[in-house]
């Protein structure tokens, strides 16, 4: 059964940062074992953006490289309308539901 596995930022920086976490190997060694299975990885547009404005605005060329080549590894989600709205209704199930989405900061 193929799995379609959407990134959120906090593991797209931990692949696209050189310097190599711990938490950013394990990462690593968990995507490939995704694509060798077969699964499907996907970068959502938005993440894209979310990460690559702050790789760019601390000049981090490097893994603004890196980045570029984890979009040739994994699928490109582009922004659409009907993602868009379809994403704010998961996010409104989630928060009815007490399930959080994100930091709580």
């Amino acid at each position: 059964m193929t799995r379609h596995i959407v990134l959120d930022s906090s593991p797209l920086s931990a692949l696209a940062l050189p310097a190599k976490s711990t938490g950013a190997v394990a990462i690593a060694r968990w995507s490939r074992v995704c694509l060798a299975a077969g699964h499907r990885i996907y970068i959502p547009e938005v993440i894209d953006y979310e990460l690559r404005r702050e790789l760019l605005r601390v000049d981090k060329s490097a893994s603004t490289a890196e980045l570029d080549g984890l979009k040739l590894l994994f699928k490109y989600l582009p922004i659409t309308t009907a993602a868009m709205l379809r994403a704010a209704e998961l996010w409104a199930s989630s928060r009815r539901l007490g399930l959080p989405t994100g930091d709580p900061k």
